[in-house]
């Protein structure tokens, strides 16, 4: 299996609150919404459910440090609509490898792409 390959994962989603005095005064929610597993393997369809789950439960800004599969017209819509009818704002890693390939999910044109 490539670097970066997606597999098939368990999805579960974890609300976190840090205290309960921070819970009392939080202007936030966190969510986790786990779509990989623990070894960075899975498939997209898991790691778009998380972020179906996050964004059902609120969620206004999703950041995923991952990559790797190819473009899919499926997630891209996906990603659009959480992006246009949600308003949730979905960041993505760029890659570490500093070429001009796309890594996905972060080139699609809905989601905020960051690199270090």
């Amino acid at each position: 299996m490539g670097r970066g390959m997606l597999m098939d994962m368990d999805m579960e989603l974890t609300a976190l609150v840090l205290s309960a005095r921070l819970a009392e005064t939080a202007k936030f929610s966190f969510f986790i919404g786990k779509g990989l597993e623990d070894d960075g393997s899975g498939f997209t369809s898991r790691v778009l459910a998380a972020v179906d789950k996050c964004a059902e439960n609120g969620a206004k800004i999703i950041s995923m440090s991952l990559g790797g599969g190819s473009y899919s017209i499926e997630a891209a819509e996906q990603y659009e609509r959480h992006y246009e009818n949600d308003g949730v704002l979905i960041i993505a890693a760029a890659g570490n490898d500093g070429n001009g390939e796309k890594s996905y999910p972060a080139s699609y044109k809905s989601i905020m792409s960051v690199a270090a």
